[in-house]
């Protein structure tokens, strides 16, 4: 539930220009992001939306929806 309130809260301040950077493993959180990067060891392995990672990224579902 906190998780769900800080996203809404997050989405809201985000209005217009500004850029967010985030840091997180939170479903609910990059569920409401526009964007996904996958890091793994450092490196750049993946990149989409939330839904899109979830079904075709299997270092993305080990790391989020395990």
């Amino acid at each position: 539930v906190t998780e769900h309130a800080i996203a809404h809260g997050l989405r809201a301040l985000r209005c217009g220009e500004l850029s967010t950077l985030m840091i997180t493993s939170s479903p609910a959180l990059l569920a409401m992001t526009d964007r996904v990067v996958v890091l793994d060891e450092g490196r750049i392995v993946g990149e989409g939306r939330h839904d899109q990672l979830g079904v075709r990224d299997t270092t993305y579902r080990t790391a989020v929806l395990r």
